[in-house]
């Protein structure tokens, strides 16, 4: 029906917004309509409220530490905090398949709270077991984040291995259209130059191991 088909168009135009990073549409999104509006029209779908829990936990978390403004970033947190909860609410019931995203969350809150050692631990936590599961292209998302948000706290050259390792996971799922975007936005850390320099400190970065 009408509802049926909205939440569906809301809900994979959110996603879409997350994967190739804008968060703040997203973000908005949410606060508009509700973090779960494509579950109300699917009710029933696990696969669905994965979905929407991972695009709009992720950008209500990235969009909350990116805005300035204090009433927006005051209802992404509040959405970011009760997506992540949810999360853990399924992992308590048994889900196998959201460990990831609730180690990418708490890296995201982490660093919302400037606690910036557990934010790494957290951001590499959860791009391993997301690799490891073989889910490629969340863990070329969780990686290019990561790398975005060591470039906000101005290490270049650990953001430079970062980006470089979410252009791999893009690769190898198959993701051409977010390679060449990544590439585009980060050309001077994607050089090879850059590159060589990072895998030189990455081996030093004892907060990653």
């Amino acid at each position: 029906d009408d509802a049926m088909y909205e939440g569906l168009s809301r809900h994979w135009k959110c996603y879409l917004l997350t994967v190739f990073g804008e968060h703040h549409q997203c973000a908005d999104l949410a606060v508009e309509h509700g973090i779960c509006w494509a579950v109300k029209s699917n009710p029933g779908s696990f696969s669905i409220a994965m979905f929407e829990v991972f695009a709009k936990g992720i950008s209500s978390f990235v969009a909350a530490r990116a805005t300035s403004e204090r009433l927006k970033r005051r209802k992404y947190m509040k959405n970011a905090l009760a997506l992540r909860k949810r999360v853990r609410q399924w992992i308590e019931k048994g889900a196998r398949d959201v460990g990831h995203l609730n180690a990418f969350f708490d890296a995201e809150h982490k660093a919302l709270k400037g606690k910036h050692f557990s934010a790494i631990l957290n951001y590499q936590v959860a791009v391993t077991i997301a690799a490891r599961n073989g889910y490629l292209l969340d863990a070329g998302l969780f990686s290019e984040t990561f790398g975005e948000y060591l470039l906000s706290v101005d290490d270049k050259d650990e953001a430079s291995f970062r980006l470089q390792e979410a252009v791999k996971y893009y690769q190898d799922f198959g993701a051409r259209r977010k390679v060449a975007m990544l590439e585009e936005k980060h050309r001077k850390l994607l050089s090879p130059e850059s590159l060589e320099i990072a895998m030189k400190t990455e081996g030093s970065n004892i907060f990653i191991k």
